[in-house]
């Protein structure tokens, strides 16, 4: 679709309307109790620059009380905290709910900021607050996995890259009118979406290939027949 940019007007720290935690280290092994695990994103989930579906992520164990632990909610943004590339990805409502692993960071609206003290607000009202903001969720993962990130990260002695909470909360991030972030955040789903679809459809097409080939070798005259 046509997208006609427009300057950018100014700059908006991002901590203005977002904060930015750290998600929770997972233990190696399931507990000896033999709880259930939690539905849980690690960095390699959202590598796609898409957010699995909660019922698709493997389980992890956590040394916390499942209610203590906070969770994925809708328009949540999440980056990897270390690398030499940064993925982020936009939690949908298939993808809420679900713990966030160590390797992440958590980009919420101030709205549904984890707190002890007040309770968390109704998914209503945190969408009302997303669709007020100045920035919207895709646009900022948009520039976050096309090299924000990286510019905004701390070069390790190991070579690795390494981005903070604080680091993210203190980004100044070009401020373009809501329509046109909303337009490039839509461009940007609908892009990946289309990637992901080819990859599943060529997937299955290397699938075929190999069973023919398993069928040419064994001499699986029936196998054969099937594909006809």
């Amino acid at each position: 679709m046509p997208m006609h940019l427009q300057n950018a007007r100014g700059l908006r720290a991002l901590g203005d309307e977002f904060i930015v935690f750290m998600g929770i280290p997972a233990l190696r092994e399931s507990p000896s109790a033999g709880r259930g695990g939690l539905p849980a994103i690690r960095l390699g989930d959202i590598a796609t620059g898409l957010v699995p579906p909660t019922v698709a992520l493997r389980p992890a164990w956590f040394g916390r009380e499942p209610d203590a632990l906070p969770r994925t909610r809708v328009g949540d943004v999440l980056v990897g905290s270390r690398g030499h590339a940064f993925s982020a990805a936009v939690v949908g409502e298939a993808s809420a709910g679900a713990a966030v692993t160590e390797n992440l960071l958590v980009i919420r609206h101030h709205l549904g900021a984890p707190s002890k003290r007040a309770p968390a607000p109704s998914d209503a009202a945190l969408a009302e607050a997303l669709a007020a903001a100045a920035l919207a969720p895709g646009y900022l993962a948009l520039l976050l996995s096309s090299g924000a990130a990286l510019t905004l990260a701390r070069a390790a002695p190991s070579g690795l890259h390494l981005l903070s909470p604080r680091d993210l909360e203190a980004w100044e991030v070009p401020l373009h009118p809501r329509p046109v972030q909303d337009a490039a955040a839509g461009v940007r789903e609908e892009t990946l979406r289309a990637i992901h679809s080819a990859e599943r459809a060529n997937t299955a097409r290397r699938a075929l290939l190999d069973h023919i080939a398993h069928a040419l070798r064994s001499d699986e005259a029936a196998s054969l027949q099937e594909l006809g």
